[in-house]
């Protein structure tokens, strides 16, 4: 028979050497791997609250400028959108841009825009309204709908001749002496902010626009509602972002911005000839 394998020291002379000898085993996992758990002291919870501020702090300009640059671009839409009702209500009528006036048939057909509306030429009335003016009026939309406060005015130009007498009349594309630098359809407001009462006007703008600086409250004018820049539509019906030369809102009529009758009276974009 085979003898059983033994271990080296472990016969019976040698088992003396091992008694009373400690023999070390690992200590728990708890204490080698899995870190102890503690609860944050109140200055560690005010450090991780005042770096999320800074955090907010430092972000805010960039979220707020992208929010700007954001609402502006559906601007721009709009008004591409209303280019393109423009141009399918012009192969309709021959040309002419839709009139408006104070003396139409009834209140909701007397502006250039109620037209587009009314002859099916756009899908949404949406398109009237800029994101930077929403929920700015306590009115509703059918109000400014049917009172022309809207957030883009056309000029003067389409509904009156802006020379003496002043006749109303009818525009027709083929007249202008150059579509791709006369104004049509811009970003609005009223004249001071106030209604022609002296009332404070918080609304949408104005659906006509003059063609130069206006200080009679209730008057339409220009205005540069997007960090000081003003989208506007062009008669050929391009569409750009025009920035006024300083915080001045009225600034937007300079001769190095949409110019004016006032500023520049042989050199404007508002003149159709």
């Amino acid at each position: 028979n085979r003898e059983p394998l033994a271990f080296a020291g472990a016969g019976s002379d040698n088992l003396s050497s091992y008694e009373g000898r400690h023999i070390h085993r690992p200590s728990p996992l708890h204490h080698s791997i899995i870190p102890s758990l503690h609860a944050f002291t109140l200055i560690e919870l005010l450090v991780v609250v005042a770096i999320i501020a800074i955090l907010a702090a430092l972000l805010s300009p960039a979220l707020k400028s992208a929010r700007e640059s954001a609402r502006s671009a559906q601007c721009i839409n709009n008004l591409r959108q209303i280019a393109t009702s423009t141009a399918l209500y012009l192969n309709d009528w021959n040309g002419a841009f839709p009139y408006f006036s104070d003396f139409g048939p009834t209140q909701s057909d007397k502006y250039w825009f109620q037209k587009l509306i009314n002859g099916n030429y756009t899908a949404s009335r949406e398109i009237f309204f800029c994101l930077v003016t929403n929920n700015k009026i306590a009115q509703t939309k059918d109000w400014a709908i049917l009172n022309g406060a809207i957030s883009y005015g056309a000029s003067l130009e389409f509904g009156y001749d802006s020379d003496p007498p002043y006749p109303f009349q009818t525009v027709n594309i083929a007249s202008l002496g150059a579509p791709a630098a006369t104004i049509y359809v811009v970003d609005s407001y009223v004249a001071n902010g106030l209604y022609l009462s002296g009332a404070p006007y918080d609304g949408w703008g104005s659906s006509y626009v003059y063609r130069n600086v206006q200080t009679t409250n209730g008057d339409g004018i220009a205005y540069p509602r997007h960090r000081n820049a003003c989208n506007t539509l062009w008669c050929d019906g391009h569409v750009t972002t025009v920035r006024a030369p300083n915080a001045d809102p009225n600034s937007i009529y300079d001769s190095s911005a949409l110019t004016s009758i006032t500023v520049s009276p042989n050199a404007n974009y508002w003149d159709r000839k």
